[in-house]
């Protein structure tokens, strides 16, 4: 298995990983998220996973970010953590 959790988007352009089918293969439903640039592999992966029907947890202050020209990186990271699905 390579890849980060973003590698859950197999048919999307990403290279194969092997992530999702293994996750099967091991019946794990339920997936805890961290990680940097929130908006956007944290972003993509959490919303992969809810289309494959995944439990999804995303702990308080495990997630960063860089400012961007909308919001600052404490902000992006702070509406990620609180969103709820």
């Amino acid at each position: 298995m390579r890849g980060g959790w973003g590698s859950l988007l197999e048919n999307c352009g990403y290279q194969k990983t092997g992530l999702h089918e293994y996750l099967q293969e091991k019946g794990l439903k339920n997936i805890i998220l961290c990680g940097m640039q929130t908006e956007y592999c944290l972003d993509v992966t959490c919303k992969v996973a809810f289309e494959y029907e995944y439990e999804v947890t995303i702990p308080q202050s495990t997630t960063t970010t860089f400012d961007n020209a909308f919001a600052s990186g404490k902000d992006l990271a702070e509406y990620y953590e609180n969103k709820e699905g």
